[in-house]
């Protein structure tokens, strides 16, 4: 009843009840790795990184087998640019679910952060196979050929973006990357 609750009040942006009724169902929830889901959920979509990462860390330490726990965890110390840390949980995450998109292109994210600029760009590669629709990985490997001086990559890597994301917001930045 109280994990309703807390479903609810989430979905309807209304923080203060959300995060109450978490925590309440915390105390009393039968599917506690749901709650576990949503909490680190509603804590990243607050950006209260450290309560999300606390959130995953218990998720993981009771759910080991768990691949959404560590890839959680990943997500908020890629926030915090807790590089080290992010790398090994979303490791973690992709051994477990290797056909994650979105933790392979978190974890090229991580890599390419602590300067592994190859891991960065097979983990951003097998993302975009995982998952063709996706634009992301390509806005990672655009990051990787624009950090290596790579403008024939970074041009390629655009046209890949943009045509997943025509729309997107951010395309004014990455034309520059177009032009001669």
């Amino acid at each position: 009843e109280e994990l309703e609750g807390f479903v609810g009040w989430s979905w309807r942006s209304d923080t203060a009840l959300a995060l109450g009724s978490y925590e309440r169902a915390m105390q009393s929830a039968t599917d506690v790795e749901d709650v576990y889901l949503r909490g680190a959920r509603l804590y990243q979509a607050l950006q209260r990184w450290s309560d999300a990462e606390r959130v995953a860390a218990a998720w993981q330490a009771q759910f080991p087998n768990s691949a959404l726990a560590p890839f959680f965890l990943g997500v908020s110390r890629i926030a915090t640019q807790q590089y080290p840390g992010a790398r090994d949980a979303l490791e973690r995450s992709v051994t477990l679910a290797p056909n994650n998109a979105l933790a392979q292109f978190y974890l090229a994210t991580a890599y390419r952060n602590l300067g592994r600029s190859e891991a960065a760009k097979e983990a951003a590669r097998r993302a975009a196979y995982i998952d063709s629709t996706l634009a992301l990985p390509y806005l990672e490997l655009i990051y990787i050929a624009a950090d290596a001086n790579d403008r024939d990559g970074a041009v390629a890597a655009t046209r890949e973006y943009l045509r997943r994301a025509p729309g997107d917001s951010g395309m004014s930045y990455l034309r520059q990357f177009m032009e001669p």
